[in-house]
């Protein structure tokens, strides 16, 4: 249990240099537009005609996937406790 916490709180430490701890509102506004936008997205994939035909869809299709990818994995780390982000 204490190697857990002297592990978690060197992490942390490490992660702080150029990041900053986002707030639990920021965090939760965040992930709020993260599942909107997925929502969109999964509307558009809806969409595609079945067959897909000309390079057009195949584009578009795969367009939709790859950015439904990155929104997953957004929200996969802003279901976190604790996030932090890059300071630009």
């Amino acid at each position: 249990m204490v190697e857990k916490r002297k592990f978690e709180k060197q992490y942390e430490a490490e992660l702080k240099l150029g990041m900053r701890k986002i707030s639990e509102e920021e965090r939760i506004n965040t992930l709020n537009e993260l599942m909107v936008a997925r929502t969109e997205l999964l509307n558009q994939y809806e969409k595609l005609p079945i067959t897909m035909r000309g390079l057009h869809a195949i584009k578009k299709k795969q367009e939709i996937e790859s950015n439904l990818e990155i929104i997953e994995n957004s929200i996969g780390q802003f279901n976190k406790k604790t996030v932090f982000i890059k300071i630009r």
